[in-house]
C-alpha cells in the first residue's frame, strides 16, 4: 500500500513538471515598454524600447536615484510586421509584448499609409493589450524615447506611459487608447482626436545649465479613417477641446483686462451638453457649458461677477477658435454629427454624407456660465498691494 502511494505521488509530481515546461522564466524575457512605428521611403521603420522591470520594481519600491536602463532597437522593412522579425534576430533574448505601455506614430505614417495595417498587425499579437497610449509625432520618434524623466522617477512612469498622473493636474490634452480610438473611428462622424507630442529642450534644465529634452504635448492630431491624417492643432489652437470633452479634470484659466493680467483661475469642473436643432430644412447645434472654477491668483482688485463673465466669455471664443480652426481641416472635433445621429437618425440620414454634416461657423452656438465657488466676494482682494 505504502508503495503504491509513493508511486502515485511520484506520478502527480512528474505530470507537474511536464505542466511547467513550455513556461517562460521572467529573467529569461526582454519587456517592451514603447513602440514607435514610422514610414519612409516605401519602407516602415520600427521603435522598440526595452525596460528592465527588475529595476523598475526597485526605483519605484525604494525611490532610489538609481536609472532604469531603457534601450531602443531600430529597423526597417517592407511592413511591420517584417521590420519586427528583423530586431528579434539581433535581440538576446525573447521580447515579450504584454508589458507594452504606448506607441508612437509618425504624421508621415499617418498620411502615407494611414493606421489599417498597424491595427491589422497589432489585433493578431495574442500578448498585446487594446489599453495602450497612443500618440502623433512630427519627426524625432527615437529621440523622444529615449528622453528620461526629471529627478529620480522611474523612466517606466514617464508622462507618455503614464499619462493619467499629469493629467491629474493639467488637463489640456485628453490622453486616449487603442480601444477608445478604435470606437471613435467606427462612429460617425468617424474622426480619432491623437495627443501631439513633440522633444522640448527649453523647458527644464540641469546643471551647468545643460538642456533637458523632455516630452511634451503640444496638441492634438486629427485622423480620419478615410481621409487619414486631416492635420494638427498646435497650441491655441487645441485649447477649446480641453472645456468639451468628457475626460476634463483639471486646467487653468488666465484672464486679461485692457492686455493686461487680470486673474489666474483654476477650472475644477466642467458639465457640457449638446443639443442639436433641426429647424426649416437646417440643422444647428446648442453647446453649453458650465464651469466651477477657484482663483489662484488675483491680479487686480476685481468684483467676483466681473471675474465670471470674463471667464465664460474667454472659454467661448477658445472652444469656437478651436471649432473654426478644425473646420479648415474639414475636421468635425466636437462630434456634433455623432449627437444628431444618436438622437434624430432620420434626421442625421437626411442631412449627412458619408457619416458627416456639412458644418459652418453659424452651425454652432455656444453659451457659458462659469461659477466661482471657493471666493467669497470679501476675498477677491490683493493679499499685497
Amino acid at each position: 500500500m505504502a508503495s503504491c502511494l509513493k508511486r502515485l505521488i511520484l506520478i502527480i509530481s512528474s505530470l507537474a513538471l511536464f505542466g511547467c515546461s513550455d513556461s517562460r522564466a521572467p529573467e529569461h524575457l526582454s519587456y517592451t515598454h514603447g513602440l514607435g512605428i514610422d514610414y519612409k521611403d516605401g519602407e516602415y521603420i520600427i521603435y522598440i524600447q526595452l525596460l528592465n522591470l527588475g529595476t523598475l520594481a526597485k526605483s519605484e519600491s525604494a525611490g532610489s536615484g538609481e536609472d532604469v536602463v531603457i534601450e531602443v532597437g531600430r529597423a526597417r522593412a517592407k511592413n511591420v510586421d517584417e521590420a519586427i522579425f528583423h530586431l528579434y534576430r539581433s535581440a538576446e533574448q525573447e521580447i515579450y509584448w504584454g508589458t507594452l505601455s504606448y506607441i508612437i506614430l509618425s504624421e508621415n505614417l499617418l498620411r502615407e499609409e494611414g493606421l489599417n495595417s498597424v491595427i491589422d498587425m497589432w489585433s493578431r499579437y495574442p500578448e498585446t493589450r487594446y489599453q495602450i497610449s497612443l500618440y502623433i509625432i512630427n519627426k524625432e520618434i527615437e529621440k523622444a524615447m529615449l528622453t528620461s524623466p526629471v529627478t529620480d522617477v522611474s523612466k517606466g512612469l514617464n508622462k507618455i506611459a503614464r499619462p493619467e498622473n499629469s493629467q491629474k493636474q493639467n488637463n489640456f490634452v485628453p490622453f486616449i487608447n487603442l480601444r477608445q480610438l478604435l470606437i471613435l473611428l467606427d462612429e460617425p462622424n468617424h474622426l480619432g482626436v491623437i495627443p501631439h507630442i513633440s522633444v522640448s529642450e527649453h523647458s527644464w534644465k540641469q546643471t551647468k545649465n545643460t538642456p533637458r529634452p523632455l516630452i511634451e504635448i503640444d496638441g492634438i492630431s486629427l485622423y480620419d479613417r478615410d481621409e487619414q491624417l486631416l492635420g494638427n492643432l498646435i497650441g491655441k489652437e487645441a485649447q477649446g477641446f480641453r472645456w468639451v470633452t468628457k475626460e476634463f479634470s483639471r486646467s487653468d484659466l488666465i484672464l486679461q483686462k485692457n492686455n493686461q493680467p487680470l486673474a489666474a483661475l483654476i477650472v475644477n469642473n466642467i458639465k457640457t451638453k449638446i443639443i442639436p436643432i433641426v429647424k426649416d430644412g437646417k440643422v444647428t447645434f446648442q453647446l453649453n457649458i458650465k464651469a466651477d472654477t477657484s482663483v489662484s491668483e488675483l491680479n487686480l482688485q476685481s468684483p467676483l461677477q466681473e471675474l465670471e463673465e470674463k471667464a465664460a466669455k474667454e472659454i467661448k471664443e477658445q472652444v469656437l477658435f478651436t471649432y473654426l480652426e478644425a473646420l479648415k481641416l474639414d475636421a468635425d472635433i466636437y462630434r456634433l454629427s455623432e449627437k444628431l445621429y444618436r438622437s434624430d437618425l432620420p434626421s442625421w440620414k437626411k442631412h449627412s454624407e458619408n457619416g458627416k454634416l456639412e458644418l459652418k461657423e453659424e452651425s454652432l452656438e455656444i453659451e457659458v456660465e462659469v461659477l466661482i465657488k471657493d471666493a467669497l466676494r470679501n476675498h477677491l482682494k490683493r493679499s499685497v498691494k
